[in-house]
Order: C-alpha cells, then structure tokens, then sequence
C-alpha cells in the first residue's frame, strides 16, 4: 500500500515578517470577544465537515488564547464540556479542571463513531502562556464505496490549497513536490497565520485518509510569534 505524506516543517524564520506585513494589513490579527462555535454545514466527509473543522479552529485556537472562561463561551448548541480524562475514560478520576473538552456525546470514542469534531483546550502554563489548542475530527465515509477513492485523491490533491485560503494561512513546511494518487493517504503541514492582536500563530494539520477508516482531520495551535523575528512563546 502506497501511503503519501508530506516533508516534515522546515523553519524559515525569514518567511515570518513577510507573513506579519500581509495579516497586519488584511486585519486577519485583530482580536474581537469569543462567540459559541456554530457548524455551517452537515459534518460530511468531505470539504463540508473540513469547513467546519477549520471554522471551529480559527474560533477556538486563534481568536484568542486560552483561558478559563473559554470553553463556557465558545461551547456549540448540542456540545458539553467535560474534562479530558472523562471524554476518554468516561469519569474523571480526581483530575483537574486544566484540560477542557468540548464533545457532542461526552466521550472520545462516541465522538468519532458519530462523527462529530472535537475541540480540546489546556489552560495556560509556564511553558505556554497562551495554553494549547487543537481541534480533532473523524468519520466514516457518507459515499459508497466505489466512490470513495476520487473523494480522497480530490481531498489530498486540495487541502493545501483550501486551507490557505480558508485560513488566511501560509505554508511554512516544504510543500509536496507534486500530488501523487495514493490507495491511502497521510498529510502533515505546518502553517503561519494572524491571531489575536498583532501575532501571528502557528499551527499544524494531520491528514489521514483511508478507504475503510475515513477521515481523520487535526489542527493544532503550535506557538505564537508576537513579531518575525521573536521566537516561539
């Protein structure tokens, strides 16, 4: 089986001011109150449910940091927020309130088997002041199967391309060479984009497609540089 993925991040800090000029005057930057995260569209698998992923994302991870009023503000109609070790345990165990999830069902497993997105937020720290953030998606093929492999290859052959454009985002790893039909694929890229005031946030994308499995989608806030030449808070 032939699995596709793409180089893994090489840094260019260089890319970084040129970044910071364009979302400065885009306003992709600018900080406004966290609204609840609304889904536009039935979370197929396709680029109807990838949309929704990336709106969650840009509303969760980069409109603003992590905080712990966060999750009562951005919750979705339908959601609930539970901690971490019960949406993958079912109870909490005596855990603590620092790792929030907001999950349609309450558990990890009955969130993917319905597939519905799942946003994770960690309180801030020492090591990361702005917490951490990362949106996870998976789903079952909406298609019969004999359809299901020109959904993938239109999916890989795409993502990139979309996601610069619905995220305002720019690439930071080395882009793929060329697109290359694969029986399954595995995705990885790193991204720049604005953020909350006048940062600018990085981020990555897991891809994983799979002829049985479906679709596997996670973006996940990496760091934020206050200007281009600051490193990674």
């Amino acid at each position: 089986m032939k699995t596709v993925s793409c180089p893994r991040f090489l840094p260019s800090f260089r890319l970084f001011g040129t970044v910071l000029v364009v979302f400065f005057l885009s306003g992709h930057g600018s900080h406004s109150a966290p609204e609840r995260i609304g889904f536009s569209f039935k979370n197929t698998s396709d680029f109807r449910g990838i949309y929704n992923v990336f709106s969650a994302f840009r509303q969760a991870c980069l409109n603003q940091p992590v905080t712990p009023d966060l999750a009562a503000n951005l919750v979705p109609d339908g959601y609930k927020i539970v901690t971490s070790l019960f949406h993958l345990f079912g109870e909490d165990q005596g855990g603590s309130r620092n790792a929030l999830i907001l999950s349609k069902t309450g558990l990890e497993e009955d969130d993917f088997a319905g597939g519905h997105p799942i946003v994770s937020l960690t309180m801030p720290g020492d090591k990361r002041p702005n917490g951490r953030c990362s949106i996870t998606w998976k789903r079952g093929w909406d298609y019969a199967g004999e359809h299901v492999p020109k959904v993938m290859d239109d999916t890989a052959a795409r993502l990139e391309a979309h996601t610069s454009f619905r995220l305002a985002a720019f690439l930071t790893s080395k882009p793929a060479p060329s697109f290359q039909r694969a029986e399954r694929y595995s995705l990885y890229s790193e991204w720049a984009t604005g953020c909350w005031g006048e940062n600018v946030c990085r981020f990555s994308m897991l891809t994983q497609l799979d002829p049985k499995d479906g679709i596997h989608l996670m973006l996940s806030r990496k760091g934020v540089l206050r200007d281009g030449t600051q490193g990674q808070k």
